[in-house]
Parts: structure tokens; sequence; C-alpha cells
């Protein structure tokens, strides 16, 4: 007993301190969580990036549509005022003699749309085009005014001459007050001079101004815009590269993350469930640095469990005074005799009863009585105990078993004669009795236990009197 207390006491102070190899969880996840997030972190970006630069192309062709659609507005609008003007002082009556009215309404009509110089060098200005493109349209402008100022003049000069029908509408044109020169004119000179202003090569040239600088303008914008897109598209595309790659490289890196986790983890583990559930050991170098620990810890604990099971068995079966098997003890062993494998076996069931131990306890004492119990155990165990079997056991307070397997009953006279020798070497007295059964399989316990039991009280009852009449 003593011995086992020893024995546990040290399995339950020892401190475990597994050295263990292997990649540790945090040393793959902490990096592999970092990659992913700057990856993701780029993927997003990129495509942030790429909306933002396509939100940038339609604002650029947007802003160059409609500066281009004002900037045609300007040319068209001048040269339809400068096409109706033209035809209103050419030709102010008609062939029928009639008012020529519909040239002057497309006049109002013109003028009635926000398409002149300064309109559209203010709506430049405002949507702050490119400088570039501004004095472009401001050069346009001034010709445009150059000319509307002529136009406007020549009409004045006309309608002096034939003088508007009664029409609301025609009283809105912005016409310039003539010269007391001017009236003093002829109608003759006053229609030559409205021709001339209109005919005169400073006109030409500023109707070619005009359509020059919005040309040019218009040149400039699309050239400028395409660059722009141009540009914003190779940085698009090159973006596009880097999402592409830092996609591919996510779900790569995803993957193999998967991979390792089945490798290293969902793997170990599915294994170690199964072992487990056989109650086998884990494979140590398997997994993570964590499963291998685990599995070593788990490893650990199963043979000190294991240990701490034989020990407890042992407890559970042994006789603390005599260290031989107790009644607990036998009744196992002789579960693993009555097997069919032994049935052919032969056996002898022997039973010992120690003689005056009550007369011992009682004269000297329980103390003696121990002693005396122990060397009644030793001699047992001496003259009958096999090699490699405890086949020996205390079964009660003075009552011993041995069993012996394959032997005949000359063998089990031989040694129960060899065994009266030693009792009277050591000074004791055992009473026994046996039976005998030439194989297992024609037997039960209960026989051998009766017949052994009737045997061993004749002859306790036999030496008791050879023990009284010596008294």
């Amino acid at each position: 007993m003593a011995v086992c207390s020893t024995r546990m006491e040290n399995s339950n102070k020892k401190k475990q301190k597994f050295n263990v190899k292997g990649v540790p969880v945090n040393g793959l996840m902490y990096p592999a969580i970092i990659l992913l997030v700057v990856l993701i972190v780029v993927v997003f970006f990129s495509i942030a990036y790429i909306n933002g630069n396509s939100r940038k192309i339609s604002k650029i062709m947007q802003n160059t549509g409609i500066a281009t659609s004002d900037a045609t507005s300007l040319l068209a609008g001048t040269m339809q005022l400068s096409e109706t003007t033209t035809n209103y002082v050419l030709r102010p009556i008609q062939n029928d003699g009639e008012y020529n009215v519909g040239s002057l309404m497309a006049i109002v009509s013109e003028l009635s749309n926000n398409r002149r110089g300064d309109d559209v060098l203010s709506l430049f200005k405002e949507d702050e085009v490119d400088i570039i493109a501004v004095n472009y349209i401001a050069i346009a402008s001034n010709a445009a005014n150059s000319l509307f100022e002529s136009q406007m003049h020549a009409v004045a000069l006309t309608a002096s001459v034939y003088p508007f029908p009664n029409i609301p509408a025609l009283k809105s044109l912005p016409l310039p007050e003539l010269t007391d020169e001017e009236l003093s004119w002829s109608n003759e000179e006053k229609l030559l001079q409205a021709e001339t202003l209109l005919l005169q090569s400073s006109y030409g040239k500023n109707k070619y101004y005009v359509n020059l600088n919005v040309n040019s303008c218009i040149d400039y914008l699309n050239n400028t815009s395409e660059q722009q897109i141009s540009d914003l598209n190779a940085k698009s595309q090159s973006m596009r590269y880097v999402l592409y790659s830092s996609a591919t490289l996510l779900i790569i890196v995803t993957m193999a993350i998967l991979i390792i986790l089945y490798i290293l983890l969902i793997g170990p583990l599915n294994n170690a469930t199964n072992l487990i559930s056989f109650n086998n050991k884990l494979n140590e170098k398997q997994g993570f640095k964590e499963i291998r620990l685990l599995a070593t810890a788990y490893n650990s604990l199963q043979t000190r469990r294991d240990e701490l099971d034989s020990l407890l068995r042992t407890i559970a079966e042994k006789d603390i005074l005599t260290e031989l098997p107790n009644r607990y003890g036998f009744e196992q062993y002789m579960k693993t005799l009555f097997v069919p494998e032994n049935s052919n076996k032969s056996i002898a069931y022997i039973l010992f009863d120690l003689n005056h131990l009550k007369l011992t306890n009682d004269t000297k004492g329980h103390e003696e009585g121990d002693k005396l119990l122990k060397r009644a155990a030793d001699c047992i165990a001496y003259c009958f105990k096999l090699n490699n079997d405890n086949n020996c056991f205390r079964v009660g307070g003075d009552e011993f078993v041995s069993i012996l397997t394959d032997v005949s009953v000359e063998d089990v006279d031989k040694q129960l004669n060899s065994f009266l020798e030693e009792q009277k070497k050591r000074n004791i007295s055992i009473s026994y009795g046996y039976d005998y059964s030439d194989s297992i399989g024609s037997t039960t316990i209960g026989n051998l236990m009766r017949n052994a039991d009737y045997r061993m009280y004749d002859k306790k009852k036999e030496m008791h009197e050879e023990f009284n009449k010596l008294s």
C-alpha cells in the first residue's frame, strides 16, 4: 500500500513540460490575415479608383459635349443671323411688292435665342472651361458682336427707307439710332450703305473669325478631352492589372489557407476524434503545434490514466496484508480460466485454511495474528505460485486458494507433500483440501469450491485432533 501511495503521489506531483515542434496557429494565421486584409484593401481601392476614373471620363465627356454644343450654337446663330439679315437688307420688298416680313421675323426669332457671342462666353466662364478654349470663344464672340452691330446698323438704314409694318414683335429689334448725317442721305445712299455694311471685306473677315475660332475651340475641346480620357483610361487599365492580380492572389491565398487549415487543423481534429473514440493514442507529429501539444498532453494524460487505472486495479484486486490477490482478483482470474479455449485443460482447486489463528489473536494479539497470516501466504505462494501467474489468493480472513492448471493428480499430490514439509520448516499449520478435474469444460467453479471445502474441513478436523492429542 505504501508503494502504491508513493507512486500515485509522485505521479500527481509530476509537472509535464512538452517540447513540441511544429507551426503554431498564430504564426500562420496572423501573417495570412494581414495579407488578406491588405489584398482586400487593394481590391476595394482599385475598384474605387477605376469607378472614380469612369466618373471623371463621363464628366469630361459631358462638359465637352456642353461646351461644344454652346460653341456650335454661337457659330450657328451667327451664321443664321447673318443670312436672315442679308436676305432682308438685299430684298426689303419682295417681287410681289409685299414687305419682306419673313426675314424680319426670322431675325426676331434668332435674337430670342441665348446664343449670342457674350452669352456663350459667359457660359464658358461659368462652367470653368479651359482658358485656351475660352480665348477662342472670346475672339469669336468679339467678331460675332461686330457682325451683329453691322447687321443691326444695316437693318436700321433699310428700315429708314422702308418702315416696318405695324407688328409688335418687330419693335423688340435693338436697332441703333442713325446719325444726322445718315438721316440726311437719300434713300439710294441709305440702301447702298446698308448693303456695303454686309458685303464689305471686314464683315467677311469677322464671319471668318467666328467660324475659324469656333471650330478651333471645338477641335481643342475634343483633342483635350480625348487626351484626358486617354490618360484616365491608361491609368484605369494599369489599375485593372493591379485589381486582377490582387483578386487572383486573394483567391490563391484564401484557397491556400483553407487547404492548410484542412491539412493542419480539420484533418488532425477528425483523426483525433476517431482515435479518441477507440481509446487510442493520438498522432503527435500531425497538425499545428497546438494540435500536436494537445495530442502530446492527451497521450500523457492517457498514460497517467492507464497507470492510475493499473494502480487502482492493483489496489482493488490485491490483499494489502499478504500482497496476494484478494477475493475480487480471484473472481476475475477464474473468469479468465473458464472460457472455451481452456475447456480441455485440467484444473486443481486447492483451498487452504490457517490453523490456530484465533488462538494466536487471543493469546498474542492481532499483530502476531497478522504476522501468522503473512507467513501462511508466503508459504502457500512459495509452494504453489507459478512464475508468470498470480494463481494464489487470500479469499477470506484465514482462507487462501491456489489454482493449478495443466497438472496431473500426481503433480498436485507431490506439491502438497512439499507443502507439508515447508510448513514444518516455517513452524506453521495450514489445513487444505482440493478438487481436481481433468478438463475445465467438464466442471464448474461451484463444484470445485464445494468439493475442496468439504475435503479441507475434513483435513482441518484431522489436524485439530492431532493437535489436541499432542496437547
